[in-house]
Formats: C-alpha cells, sequence, structure tokens
C-alpha cells in the first residue's frame, strides 16, 4: 500500500483583533520576544543586538517575556551594557499575552532550533511584525518578506540588521503585521486545525 503522509498544523484560538495604536515620533519602539529565557532560543544574541541598536539609537527599547535557564546571565549582560532603563526581564508572565503583544512594535524570535512554536501563532494573530530565525517549521508558518523577515539563527549581525530595517521602515512593518495577521486566519486558528484534520481522516 501506498503510505501517505499528511501534515495538520497546531492551531490557537481566534480572537477578535484589538486594533494597533499608531505611534507618534517621541514615543519608544518596543522589540519584544515571548519565550523561555533559555540558550536554545537564542535570547542571548538578542540582547546583544539590541545592545548594538541602543548605541545608534536611543528611543527604543527590549520587553523580554519569560524565564529559563539563562535568565540570570540575561540580567547581568543587561547590566553590564548599561541598558537597565531600555531593556524589562518580566520573568514569569501571567496576564494577557495578547494586550501584550499588542505593546510591540517588532516581534523577534531568535530560537536556534525549533519545532513548530505557539509563540509565533500568538504574534501573527496579534498582527505584529516578525523577525524570527528560519529554523524548524517557522519557514512554514512565515514566508520571509512576505509575513516576517527570516534570518540565519546564531548571528547577532542577523537580528540587528532585520531589526534596523523594520525600526526605518512602518510601511513594511505594518504589511508584514497584515499579512502575519490573515496567514493566521487563513491557516492556523483551530477551526481551520479540525477542518483539516477531518478533511485529512475522511480521505
Amino acid at each position: 500500500t501506498e503510505n501517505k503522509i499528511a501534515i495538520v498544523y497546531n492551531g490557537i484560538e481566534e480572537n477578535q483583533m484589538i486594533p494597533r495604536v499608531r505611534k507618534s515620533k517621541n514615543e519608544s519602539l518596543v522589540i519584544g520576544c515571548v519565550a523561555r529565557m533559555d540558550r536554545a532560543k537564542g535570547v542571548l544574541f538578542l540582547v546583544e543586538a539590541f545592545g548594538a541598536l541602543a548605541r545608534k539609537y536611543q528611543n527604543i527599547k527590549l520587553v523580554l517575556v519569560g524565564k529559563g535557564d539563562v535568565s540570570e546571565e540575561l540580567s547581568m549582560r543587561v547590566g553590564e551594557l548599561g541598558l537597565q532603563d531600555q531593556v524589562r526581564l518580566t520573568g514569569h508572565y501571567n496576564g494577557d499575552i495578547n494586550y501584550l503583544l499588542l505593546s510591540f512594535d517588532i516581534y523577534v524570535f531568535p530560537s536556534l532550533w525549533e519545532g513548530f512554536p505557539y509563540s509565533i501563532l500568538e504574534a501573527m494573530r496579534a498582527g505584529c511584525p516578525i523577525v524570527a530565525t528560519n529554523v524548524g517549521g517557522i519557514p512554514e508558518a512565515l514566508r520571509n518578506r512576505i509575513e516576517g523577515l527570516l534570518i540565519q539563527p546564531s548571528s547577532v549581525e542577523a537580528i540587528e540588521s532585520a531589526i534596523e530595517e523594520l525600526m526605518n521602515d512602518a510601511d513594511l512593518r505594518n504589511i508584514l503585521g497584515e499579512n502575519a495577521r490573515n496567514r493566521f486566519l487563513d491557516m492556523f486558528t483551530i477551526e481551520k486545525m479540525n477542518q483539516r484534520l477531518q478533511e485529512v481522516l475522511s480521505t
């Protein structure tokens, strides 16, 4: 018999999109990441990239949401780089993730290896412009320069360059965010997952 493999993507609940608030020129631009703060998630590379950007741009902030095996190391490095006023380490977060994601102007997911991360789907659902590494299942969710910017893993320079491009191009941020939201609705809701599962089981 012929072997058939079918892919059914994970889905998450749909929500009513709260409109993103356009920022005024003098408001800080917020870069955010929601992940376990583990070495494998590439968050140390993100802090280094942000440090380089913070030397060039005053009005930016970084919010790292989560806890993990490099939480203390991150905190120490933020201090060494003198970024205490610009970097917020939330630790474990119990609040509404959707409101948090709506406060991010750029979402960065710098993981070194990955399966198919829910955090990317949540960022897409929130209409975030996304920078993510081209690893695991991420390029199945995001197409480069359509729903996000895909970069090589383990590269401070790649993270810095992609963030800087989005910082300086509000139109691109808006397009990527809108496309990410639409692709989420097309492919990654629970309804779409159930629909796909039924199609597979009925063939």
